[in-house]
């Protein structure tokens, strides 16, 4: 009830939980918009990751052939403003053309999940 929503927003705000796959020659300018504009308290989390051959609904990486990079950015912000570090970065890893996982906390409308999320999948 209340008290787990307290606690969810409160941590939201303290924390950030987020992975991006990012085609690869996108990933670095990605990792400087986060180090320049999320202050977090932890390194960031850096994996190669092979595109997949055939498409994928909801798979991350299941748009792109490609090389990707997964950029995984979790810890403590400084400056309590989770969800709206949360918010760009889902709209960097949009328009850069990559994908954010969808096992943590997301602020997509659902016009932005269905039209940039699912980018080619969307109805």
């Amino acid at each position: 009830g209340m008290l787990k929503r307290a606690s969810s927003q409160a941590t939201a705000a303290s924390t950030l939980v987020a992975d991006s796959l990012l085609p690869y020659q996108k990933a670095a300018a990605f990792i400087n918009l986060v180090r320049a504009s999320v202050p977090i308290s932890t390194p960031l989390w850096l994996c190669p990751v092979a595109g997949s051959a055939k498409p994928q609904l909801l798979a991350p990486h299941g748009h792109h052939r490609g090389l990707m990079m997964n950029v995984g950015v979790y810890g403590r912000v400084f400056d309590n403003e989770g969800y709206k570090h949360l918010r760009l970065l889902e709209y960097a890893t949009s328009e850069a053309g990559g994908r954010k996982q969808l096992h943590a906390l997301n602020l997509y409308t659902p016009d932005e999940f269905w039209g940039r999320a699912l980018g080619p999948w969307h109805v």
